[in-house]
C-alpha cells in the first residue's frame, strides 16, 4: 500500500502545472510514495485549468479558492508549500505564511530585469529549519515589489518576450523540475536538501548560489561588501564557482553584485552586476565595472518583469 503524501501549491498557473507533471511523473515511478496536491489560487480560472490538467495526470487533487495566506492560517498539517506566484508581494505573503505555519519551502520564479533584458531563473528549498532566510527571502521580494511592472508572463516567457528569453524557457524549467525533484523527498521525511538554500541561474544549467545583504541606511562599497561575505559565506561556497549577492539597500532598490571565488588561488573577484544601465556602456575596466554598480540599482525607474 502506497503512503499519501502532500504537498500544497500556492499558485495554480503555468508554474504550477509544470510542478504538477513533475509530481506525476515521480508517481509513475516510485513504489511507496503518492503524492497528493492541494492547490491554492485565488483565480478560479487557474484552479479549474491546473486541476483538470493535473487530474489527467492521475493526480488526487484538491483545491482552494483563496490568497495562501489566508488558506494557510486555517491549515494545522506540515505538509511542504511549493511557490509558483508571479507577483513579489504574494511570495512574500507565502513565504511568511509558510514560516508562521512551520513548513518546508520550495520556491520557483523567473525574474526580467526590463532594462537590459537579463533573465534570471531562481529557486529555493527552505526547511523549517531555514526560516530565518525565508524572512530574509520575503524582504527581497517585498523590496522587488516596489520595482515590478505587471506584465506578467506575457513578457517573460509569453508573446512578447525575446528570442532569447523564449529560448531560456525550456532550459530554466528543466532546472525547476531537477531542483523539485531532488529535494521534495528530502522535505517530506525532513532530510537535508541536496541543493543550496537559493540558487540563481542565467541560463539554466549553471546555478549560483543567492545571498542577501540589507544595507538600509546606504549602499555598501561592492567591492568591500564581496569580500565580506564570501571571506566566510553563509554557505558552503567551492572554489571555481560564482555567487550573487543581493543588496536591498536605501528606499528597498535591490542591486545583483556577481563575484567567483577564484579555484586557482582562492581569491574573491568581483565579476558582473545585473543591473540597468545606459545602453552601450561596456566594461573596459574593474573601476567602471565598479561604478556602474554603484550608480545604478533595480528600481522604479529601472523594474523587473515576473513570472512562475
Amino acid at each position: 500500500m502506497r503512503t499519501e503524501m502532500l504537498v500544497i501549491f500556492a499558485g495554480g498557473n503555468a508554474g504550477g502545472t509544470a510542478a504538477a507533471d513533475v509530481l506525476a511523473d515521480a508517481n509513475d515511478r516510485a513504489h511507496e510514495t503518492e503524492f497528493t496536491v492541494h492547490i491554492v489560487d485565488p483565480n478560479g480560472e487557474n484552479l479549474r485549468r491546473i486541476a483538470d490538467h493535473a487530474t489527467g495526470r492521475g493526480l488526487h487533487v484538491t483545491t482552494e479558492q483563496k490568497p495562501i495566506e489566508v488558506a494557510l492560517a486555517d491549515r494545522t498539517d506540515s505538509a511542504p508549500l511549493g511557490i509558483f506566484i508571479d507577483a513579489p508581494a504574494s511570495i512574500a505573503a507565502a513565504l511568511e505564511a509558510a514560516v508562521a505555519t512551520d513548513r518546508p519551502i520550495l520556491l520557483y520564479v523567473a525574474i526580467l530585469l526590463a532594462a537590459t533584458g537579463d533573465l534570471f531563473g531562481l529557486r529555493a528549498v527552505l526547511p523549517t529549519a531555514n526560516h530565518a532566510l525565508a524572512g530574509q527571502l520575503a524582504t527581497l521580494f517585498r523590496a522587488i515589489s516596489g520595482a515590478t511592472v505587471r506584465s506578467g508572463a506575457s513578457a517573460v516567457f509569453g508573446a512578447e518576450a525575446s528570442p532569447r528569453s523564449a529560448e531560456l524557457e525550456p532550459l530554466i524549467r528543466s532546472w525547476f523540475a531537477a531542483h523539485m525533484l531532488a529535494n521534495i523527498y528530502k522535505l517530506l521525511y525532513n532530510l537535508p536538501p541536496v541543493s543550496a538554500p537559493v540558487e540563481v541561474t542565467r541560463d539554466g544549467t549553471a546555478a549560483m548560489p543567492l545571498v542577501i545583504h540589507e544595507s538600509a541606511a546606504a549602499w555598501d562599497d561592492p567591492q568591500a561588501l564581496v569580500q565580506r561575505i564570501l571571506v566566510r559565506p553563509p554557505v558552503p561556497i567551492t572554489p571555481g564557482t560564482n555567487v550573487v549577492i543581493a543588496e536591498i539597500g536605501p528606499h528597498a532598490d535591490v542591486r545583483l553584485h556577481e563575484a567567483r571565488l577564484r579555484r586557482t588561488d582562492r581569491q574573491i573577484a568581483l565579476r558582473t552586476a545585473s543591473v540597468p544601465t545606459v545602453a552601450g556602456i561596456g566594461w573596459p575596466s574593474l573601476e567602471s565595472a565598479v561604478r556602474r554598480i554603484t550608480e545604478n540599482a533595480i528600481s522604479p525607474a529601472f523594474p523587473v518583469e515576473m513570472t512562475d
